[in-house]
């Protein structure tokens, strides 16, 4: 869906560098098909982080939390008493 909406802007004669999404390279007006990133590369950790354990974010109807998954304490407060509709627990 994201590739047709890009594609859509592009012929609109948006400009599709303030998505920050780029073309690939062999085909200008293509998005989507292709990594135009390396997979395993990892970014650097910030000096200063924005988020710490026990943050939770809102998003939306959604809330995603700072912590350890496999922490009750953690997970609790991002359920705020809420049931999870999926969760898996224990080892592989």
């Amino acid at each position: 869906m994201l590739r047709d909406e890009l594609q859509a802007l592009n012929f609109a004669d948006f400009d599709l560098g303030l998505t920050g999404f780029e073309p690939t390279r062999d085909h200008p007006g293509r998005f989507g098909d292709e990594r135009l990133t390396d997979p395993d590369s990892v970014p650097e950790v910030p000096a200063k982080p924005v988020s710490r354990r026990g943050d939770i974010w809102l998003l939306d109807k959604h809330r995603v939390g700072c912590g350890d998954s496999t922490s009750e304490a953690d997970v609790g407060s991002v359920l705020a008493g809420a049931a999870a509709h999926l969760s898996r627990t224990g080892a592989a």
